[in-house]
């Protein structure tokens, strides 16, 4: 696929040839693209393509790790019917594994930096490849296609919960505070089956009526 600022759209070679190259030329190279790859039972790989000449890109796939988390109110009860998506993800940039990422995280006097590259949804939400997914009656959600050592960050939104961000590693490691990644801002990181506290919200109601006081259906609010 190609992701561009508001939409993705099918690459003109939409599949890989039998050893994995691809080759293709764009209506209009003056422009960056995001080429994203994606096979079955693999999570998405994405490179960008901002320089001219264009470059030799190499996307490597990673298997799938899903990310099983679960949605509770404060009390530890599950909430079902809250959605959850992945409104921005992250790769290693030069590194296969988050393995170096993770350690310079955990370690504050660590000067590194360990660089990432970015996928955003804008208004796409990733055209379907990253859910959204739904809670269960036991407040459990599965989210696929991400890939192993992928860095997401999941809006979970419900309604009657308030709506939360949290950043997810798909590894299973314990959770941990660092650094803030940057464009999150988020320091507190998850790993693979992250527990999510909904906090319950009041319910707002009412009635729409017109000028002489008749219900009006099916207004939108």
């Amino acid at each position: 696929f190609l992701h561009m600022w508001d939409k993705i759209v099918p690459a003109p070679q939409v599949a890989a040839g039998d050893d994995g190259s691809f080759q293709f030329t764009l209506e209009d190279e003056k422009s960056g693209y995001m080429l994203v790859a994606t096979a079955p039972g693999h999570g998405i790989a994405w490179a960008r393509t901002d320089t001219h000449p264009l470059p030799v890109l190499t996307l490597r796939l990673t298997p799938d790790e899903p990310i099983r988390g679960k949605v509770a109110d404060p009390d530890g009860k599950p909430v079902a019917g809250v959605s959850v998506s992945v409104v921005m993800a992250y790769q290693p940039h030069e590194d296969k594994t988050l393995d170096r990422w993770l350690k310079v995280m955990r370690d504050p006097k660590d000067e590194q930096h360990v660089g990432l590259e970015t996928l955003q949804d804008y208004h796409t939400g990733f055209a379907g490849l990253l859910g959204p997914v739904t809670s269960d009656r036991d407040g459990k959600f599965e989210l696929r296609g991400l890939g192993r050592d992928r860095l997401a960050v999941l809006r979970v939104t419900g309604a009657t919960t308030a709506t939360h961000q949290l950043t997810v590693v798909t590894r299973k490691v314990e959770r941990l505070t660092g650094r803030n990644i940057p464009f999150v801002g988020e320091s507190t990181v998850h790993g693979s089956e992250p527990l999510v506290t909904a906090d319950p919200v009041p319910v707002t109601t009412g009635y729409v009526l017109d000028g002489a006081g008749e219900p009006v259906p099916g207004t939108v609010l």
